[in-house]
């Protein structure tokens, strides 16, 4: 689908010098990533949109030189962050063993199989299923990108 200088890369589209990964869309130099959009030099992401230099981490969007973070907008160089919430090490290693994370459907997020899905919608999905506060989701900065 238009994938060029990648390696063993599965369902993507208009991604460059990516290795191993799945279902990414307009993301260069990521390995082991999956469900990505518009993201760059990340390792092992995923569901996440308009990342850099990211590693280790899930539901991000628009965060930069991020490791160990879940769920989070518009950081840069954080660690052991969920929902914006810097945590220690213990404490986000014991929050993140809450989630099914292998297998999104039964960790209640039911996500469609579809790059490029609705974060708006997942946020709220997360909200509901977990009960968490929306703060992060109110006057959430607009990305404009020229991918869209």
């Amino acid at each position: 689908f238009g994938a060029f200088h990648s390696e063993d890369l599965l369902y993507s589209r208009y991604s460059r010098n990516c290795k191993n990964s799945s279902d990414l869309t307009f993301s260069f130099d990521c390995e082991w990533c999956y469900q990505c959009v518009g993201c760059s030099k990340c390792y092992a992401i995923q569901y996440s949109k308009y990342c850099a230099n990211c590693s280790e981490s899930y539901f991000l969007e628009d965060c930069s030189g991020c490791r160990s973070c879940f769920g989070c907008i518009g950081l840069y160089q954080k660690t052991y962050c969920f929902f914006n919430e810097q945590l220690t090490k213990e404490e986000y290693e014991q929050r993140l063993s809450q989630f099914d994370l292998k297998n999104p459907k039964r960790a209640g997020f039911g996500f469609p199989a579809l790059t490029g899905f609705d974060y708006t919608l997942w946020g709220s999905q997360l909200k509901e299923i977990y009960n968490f506060d929306d703060e992060l989701l109110r006057g959430r900065p607009k990305i404009i990108s020229s991918f869209a």
